[in-house]
């Protein structure tokens, strides 16, 4: 039986897919760059390091870390891109144990003290309620 705090929390994780352009999960041991490919030229990079791409043929974020750019201004215009990408996500935390979202983005989070396997076994339950 879900409660009624956990299905709503469900229902906002639900939303907050939905309305992403990416979803980054982390994890230990190299999850947290699955989540997102930083390595990849997709949608959501063109989206927001397109110009980037245009101007110096950057082919993803991780590339644009390395990429020797014609002035210091041009390479910190690439950092500031990149923290506004990071700044705007939304951050949710799901974790058994201690889930917490930092209080400096507060705003923008929330937190599950779930399994994060049952969460979204939960979540695609509650999903497909929804859809049927």
């Amino acid at each position: 039986m879900l409660t009624q705090q956990y299905r709503a929390s469900l229902a906002t994780l639900l939303q907050k897919i939905e309305e992403a352009d990416a979803v980054v999960v982390g994890g230990a041991a190299g999850m947290s760059a699955a989540g997102y490919n930083w390595y990849q030229t997709d949608e959501t990079f063109l989206k927001y390091f397109g110009k980037f791409a245009d101007k110096y043929g950057i082919e993803s974020i991780f590339y644009g870390f390395y990429h020797r750019f014609e002035s210091r201004e041009e390479g910190w215009a690439y950092i500031a891109t990149l923290n506004k990408f990071v700044y705007d996500a939304s951050y949710i935390s799901i974790n058994p144990n201690d889930a917490v979202v930092p209080q400096q983005i507060r705003e923008k989070g929330f937190a599950i003290n779930e399994d994060i396997a049952h969460v979204l076994e939960d979540a695609l339950n509650e999903q497909a309620k929804v859809t049927q």
